[in-house]
């Protein structure tokens, strides 16, 4: 049972709805508490609900265990006052094949079952827990919503590090026509610790549906050797924007959407000071606290603790003491929210 399904009946159909889904995959509490400060993160740095969104929605995806975690303890009214909406990961289908470098196969699709799950947002931003929003990130989504675009894209650091620098292979399922050899060969990867997706645009459903296949039969060819999902999404993205043509897509300026190595984070706080975005709206890489002191995010700074009431409350008071900018997320109101969230809670199957 889903603690998101009141939230999908209840959106309202004349305005756009815009969603943060957000991901805690893995066992402890790191996970959750990592996306559970990054929600607080967001709800700080927001100078103001992006003006093209009618309903904005912070939707967190959690591991069966934690979920149960979370409803045994009872915690769900403290959680809600975290995350708009709670959802169970999907079922996943199974793999084969360990053929990878990061992470396990299993994580990937997770990441991605929350993304096909999402359903009911116009507009879906998605970003890892090491994303650090700047301010003005609410002007990009606005940006994006009224943009026509139906992927906005970071761009990568290594242009085919999913595939181990090569550029040809693994081809899109079904393979490519001479003709489509060189554009393939100069078709980048995209990092996605942070996009944008027109999620309800049935394209975008198609394509994350290709995506999902295509990584299956990475990880399921044995002949094949990937690191994570990129290269699948390249794959998909391909065949969607090139080969059908049923995609528009745009990539977000490196200046803007900054995915950051050590190097570059010395180099920006030797330009910027060590307490400043610059113009970047997305800082991308774990390190970036060790370089950048943004007033907004030592607001909120770590919890670290091994007991979820401590971790869910110290959150939460941190989070008072600072200005939180109210997110409407358009339920039909709170208070039915969160009943509906308590009875799923006596819901063994959980």
């Amino acid at each position: 049972m889903d603690f998101g399904a009141q939230a999908r009946q209840t959106i309202r159909a004349d305005g756009r709805a815009c969603g943060v889904v957000l991901n805690a995959i893995g066992a402890g509490l790191q996970p959750l508490a990592a996306a559970s400060r990054l929600a607080m993160l967001l709800r700080h740095i927001l100078r103001e609900q992006p003006s093209a969104c009618a309903s904005f929605c912070l939707h967190l995806f959690l591991d069966s265990p934690q979920l149960k975690q979370l409803a045994d303890s009872g915690l769900i009214r403290v959680a809600t006052r975290i995350w708009d909406v709670i959802s169970p990961y999907p079922s996943v289908p199974p793999v084969r094949n360990t053929n990878h470098a990061q992470g396990t196969p299993q994580m990937w699709l997770m990441r991605l079952a929350s993304l096909l799950a999402s359903r009911e947002y116009d507009v879906l931003i998605f970003m890892d827990s090491d994303a650090f929003p700047c301010p003005g990130i609410e002007r990009l989504i606005s940006w994006f919503a009224s943009s026509g675009l139906h992927v906005a894209s970071a761009q990568p650091v290594v242009p085919h590090s999913g595939s181990f620098g090569l550029k040809a292979r693994p081809e899109p399922m079904g393979g490519l026509q001479p003709s489509e050899k060189q554009a393939w060969l100069g078709f980048s990867e995209r990092n996605l610790g942070f996009g944008m997706l027109a999620r309800r645009k049935p394209q975008v459903g198609e394509l994350l549906h290709r995506f999902e296949a295509e990584f299956i039969m990475h990880m399921n060819d044995t002949r094949i050797r990937v690191n994570a999902d990129q290269s699948a999404w390249r794959s998909a993205l391909f065949w969607a924007k090139v080969q059908r043509g049923s995609i528009k897509e745009q990539m977000l300026p490196q200046g803007q959407v900054c995915r950051m190595l050590h190097r570059s984070l010395h180099e920006h706080r030797a330009r910027h000071g060590n307490a400043s975005c610059g113009k970047c709206v997305v800082m991308h890489h774990k390190a970036v606290e060790n370089y950048i002191r943004l007033p907004a995010w030592h607001a909120i700074p770590h919890v670290r603790t091994t007991d979820l009431r401590s971790l869910l409350h110290d959150l939460l008071k941190k989070s008072l003491r600072n200005r939180i900018v109210p997110l409407r997320c358009d339920v039909a109101s709170r208070r039915v929210h969160d009943e509906s969230l308590l009875s799923v809670v006596e819901d063994k199957s959980i």
